[in-house]
């Protein structure tokens, strides 16, 4: 097998020509590079917009990746280039195709406009059923557990809806799997009564949808199956419009669109599939790497990237291979695919770091806050000392709870230092910011009657006003709620002196404003009030949504959801059994989110703030697709590294293709995290250009004492590199 190299391969004949390519790699190899190259060329070859290129990208954050980097090139402006996720061409297909294929597929009323639901919207749905089953008792094997979240519940139903038919199993076959996994031991009765009720609520979701014209994701899963088997419409509407198609991430696209492009690849005029090695992040989310052999197969020329074999980073990560032995349920790609050529690539981030002393920067102290102060310091001095710029320093952690952002935040705060952190998955009303605009927003709408007491007036206050610490907070939210109206200036000498000027001036002019609002003749949606709002008054200086990154990324986030929830509501009149048509949307969005709604995914419209620090959750950060110069991890001693989020009603492993049946044991389970720990300990080590700052502490956040899987790998580690070092070293 013939061995070239990377440069050699950028000028291939093959990359600018109508071939069918596949091109295997770690992370950081230039995959994505020599796929702009292509770009570049089809677009020079075939202007005409008949012949757009076609990018299918798994997430949108690769999306926004590639529109970065083709604003780069040197193309003449205006050409067309087609960009989406599997999921948007689909559903591109799906409203197309609705006449030909709602019929066949149950629809009702197939002359009906279909109405697309999201995350939100389906939530919105499903709701009812779910919390009235919660109060009747019938999921009390799973509210016994002290974490027992209901909105939790929404959100796994109909994880398994998708999952079903993404697989193509019977709602039936989903459950079933489920049910055959679960151990013999007293809670399993329980489990199963359980899975025997969201199997009915799934049941009554899907007869409600196909009755009212609705497609979740799982129908739209079902719609493109329907396409799938026809092949006259499947040619008509998916492969005449993808002559051109550059696929990115294969391992990390889904088992339907594996399907897809099983059927489209021979058809097209030229493709370029690109595949990640020690990948998978997204196979909690229905991702599929199994495929990827199949994929290449179809292929004309195969290429692999591979850096060097003496580069310090291949040799950690060798390491890491040697010592976690990750194993997973199903056998990688790479050996079953026969290469044209291997690539050698070499890169100074390669070469660099040849020990992990070199690489890791690991510090010891007793207590958890110790640790904090320290990484702090160290954050301070990279940004100070060596001028390093703040958005190249990620914070990384299992999980980041509000205890842990807020000390963080004060601790780098009083440094001078802002803190921006990315939680994607965490529910909309557990950010402070979305309880402060939604208790304002209930203040300005009485007729909503839904109460705000003390708490929520002083998150408000406290979320709004800049600097409003100490006792101001509860002060001015118990004049807040006084039946009489005076302004700061006629208040007592006392309270003025105690709350300080400025800070009165601003209260002032936000309860101003929302009192004129309130006497308003029209009033505004919630989404529209929500941005007047923060463009009139929240948004301005000394107010804290206008400092605190956060909060204005979470009140951007809540804007569009609002306004999502309303265009669909209000457009389509999405029905639900409770549903009041004298109840003002916006109310009942308020009620759907304090019952626990889970966000939609808004991709953030700009990337981490150039002068904020990054605090966010390992795998959150790993989607971001993004290298920065300096990473530190956080409560290494955690049991939570590399273990996936613990789901009553769901299981992505045993709903897989891969896994054939049977009950599910310590032993897949702990396959599992040595597997998912070693691929994102691999990812987070292509993701640092220059060192992995790690602060130890003998106790947890909770005081007690730790000692997880990935601190015995990282001892592991540094014992098995001073083994083998040369003398002198």
């Amino acid at each position: 097998m013939e061995t070239t190299n990377a440069r050699c391969l950028a000028a291939l004949p093959l990359l600018e020509a109508s071939t069918r390519l596949f091109i295997q790699g770690p992370y950081g190899t230039g995959k994505t590079g020599l796929a702009l190259q292509r770009l570049a060329w089809l677009l020079r070859q075939f202007p005409d917009s008949g012949t757009a290129p076609t990018v299918i990208v798994p997430s949108d954050y690769i999306g926004k990746e590639y529109r970065t980097r083709l604003a780069r090139l040197a193309i003449r402006p205006g050409v067309p280039v087609r960009l989406l996720t599997f999921n948007a061409l689909v559903r591109q297909a799906v409203d197309l195709a609705w006449p030909a294929i709602a019929a066949a597929c149950g629809y009702q009323k197939p002359g009906q406009e279909p109405v697309f639901l999201n995350l939100e919207t389906s939530q919105y749905v499903l709701s009812d059923w779910v919390f009235d089953m919660v109060r009747n008792g019938k999921f009390e094997a799973l509210s016994q557990n002290l974490h027992f979240e209901p909105s939790r519940l929404i959100s796994q139903i109909l994880d398994n809806l998708a999952k079903s038919s993404l697989y193509q199993y019977a709602l039936e076959e989903t459950y079933e799997r489920l049910t055959a996994a679960l151990p013999a031991n007293s809670h399993r009765q329980g489990l199963v009564n359980s899975y025997r009720n969201a199997l009915h609520i799934s049941h009554r979701f899907r007869q409600h949808c196909l009755e009212h014209g609705l497609v979740d994701q799982s129908l739209l899963y079902e719609l493109f199956y329907r396409i799938l088997g026809q092949e006259a419409l499947f040619a008509q509407l998916i492969l005449a419009p993808c002559r051109h198609v550059i696929v990115e991430n294969c391992e990390e696209q889904i088992y339907a669109c594996h399907r897809m492009l099983q059927a489209l690849i021979p058809g097209t005029d030229s493709c370029l599939c690109l595949s990640d090695t020690d990948a998978g992040l997204r196979s909690f989310l229905g991702a599929y790497p199994e495929g990827v052999a199949a994929i290449a197969q179809l292929c004309q020329y195969r290429y692999a990237l591979q850096r060097h074999p003496a580069s310090g980073r291949v040799r950690l990560e060798k390491g890491l291979r040697t010592i976690i032995d990750p194993r997973p349920l199903s056998p990688m790609p790479e050996a079953h695919c026969e290469l044209s050529a291997r690539v050698h690539r070499h890169s100074p981030l390669d070469l660099a770091a040849g020990h992990p002393d070199e690489f890791f920067h690991i510090h010891l102290r007793q207590h958890h806050a110790e640790t904090l102060i320290w990484i702090a310091d160290q954050i301070q001095d990279l940004i100070r000392n060596e001028h390093t710029v703040p958005s190249q320093i990620v914070l990384l952690a299992p999980n980041v709870p509000n205890a842990l952002r807020f000390t963080l935040q004060q601790l780098l705060r009083q440094r001078g230092i802002d803190l921006y952190s990315h939680r994607p998955s965490r529910r909309l009303e557990e950010e402070p910011a979305t309880l402060a605009l939604l208790g304002l927003a209930c203040r300005a709408h009485p007729h909503w009657d839904i109460p705000t007491d003390e708490i929520q007036r002083r998150i408000a206050l406290l979320m709004s006003i800049e600097g409003l610490e100490g006792w101001r907070g509860p002060l001015l939210s118990r004049d807040w709620g006084q039946s009489q109206y005076y302004r700061f200036l006629e208040k007592a000498q006392t309270f003025q002196d105690r709350v300080e000027l400025h800070n009165g001036l601003r209260y002032d002019l936000l309860r101003d404003w929302l009192r004129s609002y309130e006497f308003e003749e029209l009033h505004y949606s919630l989404d529209l009030f929500l941005a007047r709002l923060y463009d009139e008054v929240l948004g301005k200086k000394g107010f804290r949504f206008a400092s605190d990154a956060d909060a204005s990324r979470v009140a951007r986030q809540l804007i569009r959801s609002a306004q999502s929830y309303r265009q669909i509501t209000e457009a389509f009149g999405i029905p639900r059994e409770s549903l009041s048509l004298q109840h003002d949307p916006g109310q009942d969005y308020v009620g759907l989110v304090r019952a626990g709604l889970l966000g939609n995914l808004y991709l953030p419209e700009e990337g981490p703030p150039a002068d904020a620090v990054e605090l966010a959750p390992v795998h959150s950060f790993l989607m971001q697709n993004r290298t920065v110069q300096h990473q530190f991890w956080l409560d290494v001693n955690s049991m939570a590294w590399g273990q996936r989020l613990h789901q009553p009603l769901t299981q992505p492993f045993v709903l897989a293709p891969a896994w054939k049946g049977g009950e599910w044991t310590d032993t897949e389970e702990q396959r599992v995290l040595h597997w998912y720990l070693y691929i994102l300990l691999t990812g987070l080590l292509r993701r640092t250009r220059n060192r992995v700052h790690i602060g130890l502490s003998t106790f947890g956040p909770r005081g007690t004492e730790q000692k997880g899987t990935l601190l015995r790998v990282l001892n592991q580690l540094l014992m098995q590199a001073s083994a083998t070092a040369p003398a002198g070293d």
